[in-house]
Order: C-alpha cells, then sequence, then structure tokens
C-alpha cells in the first residue's frame, strides 16, 4: 500500500467601533474572508450562548478543535448553528422522510484571535429570529464553509445576506432526489407558520459528537496500526490525493471510506463530503 501525493447579515447594524476598518481595495467585496460555523453547547447540556454573547466572544471547548480556531482571522464571518432532524411540518414535501437541519441562531464578525486555541472576540450583530436551513448540514463543533462549493456558496447567502433557501434545488440534486426520489416541482409545501421548539425536531447531539480517529479505524477491523495510518493522513493532507494500491478484495475502499471519516474527523456522510471536496480521491467511489 502506498500513499503519494464582510458582509453583514441584512438589517444588522454593527457598533463601527468594533469593526475592523476596511481595506479600500476590497471594500465592495469579500476576497480573503471566511464564513465559519460554529456550535455553542459543551458536554451535550452547557448552551455556552448567552455567555458568549454577553462578553462578546466565541469559544472552543474541546482541545481537538484548536488548531482549526487558529485559522480564524479578524474580518471573517462567524454564525452560531444548532443541527437537528426534522420530520414533521417541514416547509417542503418528502414524503414524511426525515431531513437533516440546521438553525441559525446568530451571527457576528470576528474582531480578533487570541491565539489560545480556543477564544475569538465577536462583534455580534444584533438579536434576530432563528432560521433553519436544511439538506446540506454540518454536524461538527466547526466549520470553515468551502465557498468553492455551490452548496456552501448557498448556505453562505442564506446565513449572511438574507437569501432564501432554494429547496426545490437542493431536491433536484443527485444526493437528495436518490436519498428522497421527490420531483423539486412536486417538493414545496406550505411553509409552517412558526418554527418548531428544537426539542421537537429529534435534535442530534452534534456540538458532542465524538471525533473519529485512527484508533476507530483499527477498532473497526484495519491491521495497520496507528503510526501508518497517522504516516498515511499526513501524507494526503499535504498532497491532497491519496493512491490506494493492491489486489482486488483486499479492503482498498473500506480503509478509504474510513482515512476520509478520520482526515475530517466524522464519521457523518455529509460532513465528509463537504469536507474532502477539495482533494481528489479517485478511489473512493462511496465518499
Amino acid at each position: 500500500m502506498f500513499a503519494s501525493g464582510t458582509l453583514t447579515r441584512p438589517g444588522a447594524t454593527n457598533d463601527e467601533d468594533d469593526l475592523p476598518a476596511p481595506d479600500a481595495e476590497n471594500e465592495d467585496n469579500e476576497d480573503g474572508v471566511a464564513f465559519w460555523f460554529v456550535g455553542v453547547v459543551w458536554n451535550q447540556t452547557e448552551d455556552q450562548m448567552p455567555r458568549f454573547l454577553q462578553d462578546r466572544i466565541w469559544q472552543n471547548g474541546y482541545e481537538e478543535y484548536s488548531e482549526t480556531v487558529g485559522r480564524m482571522k479578524p474580518g471573517d464571518r462567524l454564525a452560531v448553528k444548532a443541527s437537528f432532524v426534522q420530520k414533521y411540518r417541514l416547509p417542503f414535501d418528502v414524503g414524511g422522510k426525515p431531513v437533516s437541519g440546521m438553525r441559525i441562531k446568530a451571527t457576528g464578525t470576528i474582531l480578533e484571535n487570541l491565539n489560545d486555541g480556543r477564544t475569538v472576540k465577536v462583534a455580534w450583530d444584533p438579536p434576530f429570529e432563528p432560521r433553519d436551513w436544511y439538506f446540506y448540514t454540518y454536524r461538527t463543533v466547526i466549520v470553515e464553509a468551502d465557498t468553492e462549493s455551490e452548496n456552501a456558496r448557498r448556505l453562505v447567502d442564506f446565513t449572511f445576506h438574507g437569501v432564501p433557501q432554494d429547496y426545490a434545488w437542493f431536491l433536484a440534486q443527485p444526493y437528495w432526489f436518490e436519498k428522497y426520489g421527490v420531483k423539486p416541482t412536486t417538493a414545496i409545501a406550505e411553509p409552517a407558520p412558526e418554527l418548531p421548539p428544537i426539542d421537537e425536531c429529534e435534535i442530534l447531539a452534534e456540538e458532542a459528537e465524538t471525533q473519529y480517529k485512527e484508533e476507530d479505524i483499527i477498532a473497526e477491523g484495519c491491521f495497520l496500526t496507528v503510526e501508518e495510518l497517522n504516516v498515511i493522513l499526513e501524507r494526503w493532507r499535504l498532497k491532497k490525493n491519496l493512491i490506494l494500491q493492491g489486489p482486488p478484495g483486499t479492503g482498498k475502499t473500506w480503509l478509504a471510506k474510513r482515512l476520509g471519516f478520520a482526515l475530517v474527523g466524522s464519521k457523518d456522510r455529509e460532513t465528509t463530503r463537504s469536507r474532502l471536496s477539495r482533494c481528489a480521491v479517485p478511489s473512493v467511489p462511496g465518499i
């Protein structure tokens, strides 16, 4: 086996003293701005959102995400989200099947990264009624939206620019069309009169999701050591490509899928698809 190679939400008015000075050349675009989607619940039940809003910060409560937090920079946009699965009172018709959702609860602009792997200072936008987004969702604690992806661009427009979600467009995409088998022209139902409380939506404990690691690959039957898996994953990160070589039936596809899960730290298939979109993975047809 071988391995190779800021815009503000409409209606929001941040305190001008809290916003970084605009770049004169890039004042009218978002070049270089990253869009982050983050959780605020620690240990499944400890909701940190009131404290974050009061202290004008966001903090990472999990040690394994410190490197990701280090990439946050002043001017980046931040959205608080909570993931759930909803089956009833959906604003479209998918034949009674459950749908992944993500509730956007707050947005803001990062002012400063304290470089401790945990804390960024945030100029929070004025409060607004939470808005629900469906299909393309993030279940991990902190995710940077890949704006090279059309799915992520639409999520960013919905979250930070107030653009309504086009349910028919998502239901027409191969992944969701195969999953729900619904013609987009018949998918739209009457909008729900109000958003149901998340606890009535079969919420997923996304902030407490266990990170998928090399040890999990071994526990599921891999004969490689943790050190060997670390080497393979590091080559993938550096080369943005991975080739697994061996005779038919030796577990190349089985291993490749789990390496992808370990690379992004999640076994959720939708999260894995979005986070691996920048990598060329010709040997992983199932991802």
